[in-house]
């Protein structure tokens, strides 16, 4: 796990041996509380917007007959890796277990507090992240076997007449 932690530099340095004992990488952000939390949106934002990416693109190479361990083999040794195709898509949506373990509820609040972001609101642009979000909302309002993010592929392969599969 990684920790951020946001707040004085005294403050961080008097927890940080406390942290240390369960996190793996504990990053400090100076600033007011709340930066930390604004971060994690950010990661996480950046999560599931890749996994979308990943399962638009891999349904339509499936709808082109492209075979998912070729596609995962050259994606992955290619420019186009990311955590999604390196680990969600193959151990989640490929074998059909749609397990990673986060709730379409959660990744849906998570994106949506990322666009409530002040920054958000001020002139950046988030149109992917909001694309993203109808993608996950899709998922939630058509039903879905199992109620997990990594779900968000089954729309779009029923969309394409294409599943990513298990593999032979």
């Amino acid at each position: 796990m990684t920790s951020i932690v946001s707040g004085k530099p005294e403050c961080f340095s008097a927890i940080r041996g406390a942290i240390d004992l369960y996190s793996r990488k504990v990053v400090g952000i100076d600033g007011p509380p709340g930066r930390a939390q604004t971060l994690k949106l950010v990661n996480n934002a950046i999560a599931l917007v890749n996994l979308v990416a990943a399962c638009e693109s891999l349904v339509v190479g499936a709808k082109a007959g492209l075979p998912i361990d070729a596609m995962l083999e050259v994606i992955n040794n290619g420019s186009g890796q990311n955590s999604a195709t390196q680990a969600k898509v193959p151990a989640h949506i490929v074998p059909r277990s749609f397990d990673f373990g986060a709730s379409l509820d959660v990744v849906i609040k998570d994106l949506e507090l990322f666009l409530a972001e002040p920054a958000a609101n001020e002139g950046a642009v988030v149109d992917t992240c909001r694309s993203a979000l109808q993608a996950y909302r899709r998922a939630k309002a058509e039903g879905v076997e199992i109620d997990d993010l990594t779900a968000v592929v089954r729309p779009m392969e029923r969309r394409a007449g294409a599943e990513l599969g298990t593999r032979p």
